[in-house]
C-alpha cells in the first residue's frame, strides 16, 4: 500500500494578503514549545492502517529545541507494505531555524536515510546511505533556514486568524531548498476525541516529496485556541484519501 507513504505527515483558495515569513521571532509567541506527545491514527480509504507520534523535546543540550515524528503500519497493513519511520528536527528554539535534519525511513526490506547538519554562515553538510555506507557533501545554503519538520511548528507560531492570509518561506529538504506556502483557509467546527471543537484550517503547499505528499492538497485543522494543536488532517489522494485523526495527547496524556 504505497500510498501509506503519506504517513510522512504533514502541509484552494487564492487570498489577495500576503506575508512574507523568513525568520520568525517565536520568543513571545503562545506556542513556547513545552514537552508534547500527539498520536494520531492514520487510515487510508476509511481503513486503519498505521499510527504516528508528534513529540516535542527538550534535550539535555544548552539551547536546542527537538522535533520528533515516528510514523508506522499496522502489523496487518505491514504484511503488505512495511513503513517504520522517525524524522528528528534539532532545531534554535528562539527561531526554530535548523541544526541537524534526520531522516531514517524502513521501507519493506529498503531503509532509507539521510542526514543534514546546518553548519556555521551558509554551509549545508548533507549525507545519505548508499552501499552500507553514509556519505557526506558539503552545500552551500540560503540565510534563513527551516526544514520539512520544524516548519510546521512555524507554521503554529504564526498569526492563523484572519482565513485568505498566505505565508511563505523556504526550507531545506536533502541538499536543496524549496519554497512552501502555507494559506489560512478557513475555521470549521469538527468532532474529535474531546468532544466538538473549533478549529483553524490551514492548507501547506510544496514542491518536493517530503512530510507532505504533493499530489494533492493537505488539509491541518488546528484547535482554535493559543496551543494550535494539529487534532485532524486529510488529503484527497489520486487514489482514495488519507486522514489522521488526534487520538492521545493534548489535552490528555499519551500513554508510552
Amino acid at each position: 500500500m504505497p500510498r501509506l507513504r503519506v504517513l510522512s505527515l504533514w502541509i484552494l483558495l487564492a487570498a489577495p494578503a500576503v506575508a512574507a515569513v523568513e525568520v520568525v521571532d517565536l520568543g513571545d509567541r503562545p506556542f513556547r514549545h513545552e514537552p508534547e506527545r500527539l498520536l494520531f491514527h492514520v487510515s487510508y480509504l476509511y481503513i486503519l492502517g498505521g499510527y504516528a507520534t508528534m513529540e516535542v523535546r527538550h534535550p539535555p543540550v544548552p539551547r536546542q529545541t527537538e522535533f520528533v515524528l515516528r510514523a508506522w503500519t499496522t502489523p496487518f497493513v505491514s504484511a503488505l507494505y512495511r513503513l517504520d519511520m522517525t524524522l528528528t528536527s534539532r532545531c534554535d528554539p528562539a527561531s526554530l531555524t535548523t541544526r541537524e535534519y534526520v531522516e531514517d525511513r524502513a521501507e519493506n526490506k529498503y531503509r532509507i536515510f539521510h542526514h543534514a547538519r546546518f553548519g556555521p554562515g551558509k554551509s549545508l553538510v548533507y549525507g545519505h546511505l548508499a552501499r552500507g555506507r553514509t556519505n557526506y557533501e558539503t552545500f552551500p545554503m540560503e540565510r534563513y533556514r527551516f526544514d520539512a519538520l520544524s516548519s510546521f511548528y512555524v507554521a503554529r507560531c504564526l498569526d492563523l486568524s484572519r482565513p485568505g492570509t498566505v505565508y511563505h518561506t523556504t526550507v531545506h529538504y536533502h541538499q536543496d531548498p524549496h519554497h512552501v506556502e502555507i494559506r489560512v483557509l478557513d475555521r470549521r467546527r469538527i468532532k474529535t476525541a474531546w468532544g466538538t471543537m473549533d478549529t483553524i484550517v490551514i492548507v501547506p503547499k510544496m514542491d518536493f516529496r517530503g512530510i507532505f505528499m504533493n499530489e494533492g492538497d493537505i488539509l491541518i485543522y488546528l484547535s482554535d485556541d493559543k496551543y494550535l494543536v494539529p487534532v485532524y488532517m486529510e488529503s484527497k489522494l489520486s487514489f482514495g484519501s488519507f486522514r489522521a485523526v488526534l487520538k492521545e495527547g493534548y489535552p490528555g496524556p499519551v500513554r508510552p
